[in-house]
């Protein structure tokens, strides 16, 4: 796809077995610049919930987003950028509804 810049977009997208991203690169071109590539990573667990979400462009790779999930396999808590004060922490009741 062409872009604003005189250049193309490109995203190629690597599924895993169960049909999720695995990564997802996007290269970007423009006239007389320099390609640059990013590329998501997506991590799974065995009950292929999503783990973590990462980020490289230029060789620097961060986290964007950590999952964690309870013993019945509810969302527990979400950690955006690595950061302990950008946790969101979920709570349920018994029905298993989601209290905070």
């Amino acid at each position: 796809q062409s872009n604003p810049l005189g250049g193309y977009d490109v995203a190629a997208t690597v599924y895993t077995f169960t049909n999720k991203p695995a990564t997802v690169t996007h290269t970007h071109t423009a006239s007389g610049k320099t390609t640059r590539t990013e590329v998501y990573t997506y991590s799974y667990d065995h009950a292929d919930r999503l783990l973590k979400v990462e980020h490289t462009l230029g060789g620097t790779k961060i986290t964007l987003a950590d999952y964690a999930y309870d013993n019945l396999g509810r969302l527990q808590s979400k950690s955006l950028h690595g950061s302990a004060t950008n946790k969101l922490t979920y709570a349920y009741n018994v029905r298993g509804w989601l209290t905070g």
